[in-house]
């Protein structure tokens, strides 16, 4: 599921310069570091990228390589045969620092999670799902991963809207009026989503890990439905953690190209998506803490 960018806390006559300088300074440690783009937070962080995204996938990457805390694993998934990291000089470089560079089948989205938890069979690390498509503030990780932690069992979001019911409880309302979930709240209803980063917990793999590739029947195009709904199916709560303090970049030019946001978004892909996944059952637990409207 696409959201809005996360830099718009950022004043907008500051933004292109603060990208910029950003991109600069990637750049030049790109260029210049040999140091490791690993560390001891023990879990594994996942990202996915496919077509001219790939040119600029590394910026995320070398972001998240410059945190206070680095990952035990960080993954790069990609479902592109043809691709060539000798191409790629800054993927290449990043490779060479401890950067893992996979392959995998064509799943869109699902690529950032799901072939590390067919790949190690939900026993390794917690997954971090990052995206392609930002830059990420210094103390990301160090957020997230001190937050799982504390609450080892539950999902880690740092961007939550919530689970909202209609008709008396009995159906989902349009993923437009969700509200934003309050700060440092846990519970069912909390629906995270990925552009802020999630930390998905053992139990949470393991139910994705049995349940295969059902999402490409009800969900093909939005992963973060699948995650909530799995979440809730595995009885796993999802714990907002404040982003305050932290400030994403947007990378220019791949959000505006994203061809989700158009049919997730615009075309109301994601309450199609939804209503294909969530069962009855899935609405009945969603009730006891859900907001209902109208």
């Amino acid at each position: 599921m696409t959201e809005t960018p996360l830099d718009l806390q950022v004043s907008r006559p500051l933004r292109v310069p603060w990208k910029v300088a950003a991109m600069a300074r990637l750049r030049l440690i790109n260029r210049a570091s040999s140091a490791s783009v690993l560390g001891e937070a023990p879990v594994a962080v996942n990202i996915t990228s496919y077509g001219h995204r790939l040119s600029t996938v590394w910026l995320a990457i070398e972001s998240i390589a410059q945190g206070r805390v680095k990952p035990q694993r960080m993954i790069l998934w990609i479902d592109d045969e043809t691709f060539d990291v000798r191409s790629h000089p800054h993927l290449l470089r990043l490779q060479r620092r401890g950067l893992e560079i996979l392959r995998c089948e064509k799943l869109g989205p699902f690529g950032k999670f799901y072939p590390y938890i067919r790949m190690t069979k939900a026993k390794d690390l917690p997954a971090v799902v990052a995206d392609d498509d930002v830059m990420y503030p210094t103390g990301w990780l160090e957020r997230l991963s001190d937050a799982h932690r504390a609450y080892p069992d539950d999902v880690v979001a740092l961007r939550c809207h919530q689970w909202t019911l209609t008709s008396g409880g009995t159906e989902v309302a349009p993923y437009t009026t969700w509200p934003t979930a309050a700060a440092e709240s846990v519970g069912f209803s909390n629906f995270a989503t990925g552009v802020g980063g999630a930390v998905l917990p053992h139990a949470l793999l393991e139910r994705i890990f049995h349940d295969g590739t059902e999402f490409t029947k009800s969900c093909p195009r939005a992963d973060d439905i699948w995650i909530n709904v799995e979440a809730i199916r595995a009885g796993v709560r999802t714990r907002f953690v404040s982003p305050k303090g932290l400030t994403y970049i947007s990378i220019p030019g791949l959000q505006q190209k994203s061809s989700l946001h158009s049919t997730n978004v615009a075309e109301n892909g994601n309450d199609a998506q939804i209503r294909a996944t969530l069962t009855s059952e899935d609405i009945r637990a969603l009730a006891a803490e859900a907001p209902v409207i109208g």
